[in-house]
């Protein structure tokens, strides 16, 4: 399956770290992560050799390729909270995982998406593991013929 990972990059890198886990974890799954430059540590000098209009391009290119977004929204993102919207709007499942572990409250407007196709899940620790697991196994469920 292919696996588009979304998470705060000029936002901040608070997270990293469980960005790096839960990527590999897919990748491990036998899953294709589209976007693993997300969980790059020097992702800056690599980015900078692209204007914001080719990083737009590729990223939604990336986008409309894949079957499913799992975005980790612990560290607020404009540009993960554009990746979800657009990924519901192409009819893309997504799974929008936070720490509840933090002192920042969670976006009400994220958290509260009505979508069918959305689902929003806190964790503590790596909690993000069952929650993964168990959101990958019902969107395989639902599109075997």
């Amino acid at each position: 399956m292919n696996i588009y990972f979304a998470a705060a990059m000029r936002g901040g890198r608070d997270n990293l770290a469980t960005n790096q886990q839960i990527a590999a974890y897919l990748a491990r799954l036998g899953h294709d992560v589209l976007t693993l430059h997300v969980t790059n540590h020097d992702f800056e000098r690599s980015e900078a050799e692209l204007t914001d209009r080719q990083i737009f391009a590729r990223d939604l290119k990336l986008l409309a390729q894949a079957d499913v977004v799992v975005a980790e929204a612990t560290t607020p993102s404009l540009g993960t909270g554009y990746e979800i919207a657009d990924a519901l709007h192409r009819g893309i499942p997504v799974l929008c995982l936070h720490r509840t572990d933090t002192a920042q409250p969670f976006s009400a407007l994220i958290a509260g998406i009505p979508h069918p196709q959305y689902h929003c899940a806190g964790y503590a620790g790596d909690g993000w593991r069952a929650e993964l697991e168990k959101f990958l196994h019902d969107v395989i469920r639902k599109n075997k013929p």
